[in-house]
């Protein structure tokens, strides 16, 4: 359940696995801010590109949305991958 969200919202930070199949395949993913909030990322053919980019600096586009729990999640609209120097903190 969702209690509120911001639409195109930018966020830079590293890709980080978050939930895995039965055989170890990574299967979800999290956005780790560099202000140190974290980002569910929400299932979508854009999300599933983001896989071959684990561990690396990317800065995203799209929705965010925060869950009755507090979580955050976001819909991404569009992604790239950030230079090793190129990141905000």
């Amino acid at each position: 359940m969702v209690k509120k969200h911001s639409d195109n919202q930018r966020i830079s930070g590293l890709v980080v696995p978050s939930q895995w199949d039965e055989t170890g395949k990574v299967i979800g993913l999290t956005i780790q801010s560099f202000n140190e909030n974290e980002y569910l990322v929400e299932r979508r053919k854009t999300a599933k590109n983001l896989i071959s980019l684990l561990h690396q600096k990317v800065q995203v586009v799209g929705r965010v949305n925060e869950r009755l729990d507090g979580r955050k999640t976001i819909s991404i609209r569009e992604f790239k991958l950030m230079e090793n120097d190129n990141h905000a903190y």
